[in-house]
């Protein structure tokens, strides 16, 4: 497929996009967006479709390029923030306290 076969300028947000390609007869490409993070890189994704309009919009994660949904990413983001707000908590409380008597403690965060 002739890549200035369609005079379709790609979405606002996107920094590059890939050729056009047939897929069942739906014309679409790949955009990319923001990429941000070196050890976990996050990059905005997307496809457009041949008449400007953008079909989906991903967040991919990771060097293995998981993409997932805007709900998928709001649920990740609620967990991870939990995650480390629960590894701060239990840092803190094992420095604060000798190891012994800090596994009392840290059965009862862990079942609350």
């Amino acid at each position: 497929m002739n890549p200035d076969e369609y005079s379709v300028p790609p979405p606002l947000d996107a920094t590059g996009v890939g050729p056009w390609e047939n897929h069942n007869g739906q014309i679409g490409r790949h955009f990319f967006g923001t990429r941000r993070g070196e050890q976990v890189p996050v990059q905005i994704v997307g496809i457009q479709d041949v008449n400007g309009a953008v079909v989906t919009r991903m967040i991919r994660v990771g060097h293995e390029q998981v993409e997932l949904d805007i709900a998928d990413v709001h649920e990740l983001i609620w967990t991870l923030a939990d995650a480390c707000n629960e590894a701060d908590r239990l840092s803190h409380l094992s420095s604060d306290f000798e190891r012994g008597s800090c596994a009392d403690l840290l059965r009862d965060v862990d079942s609350a």
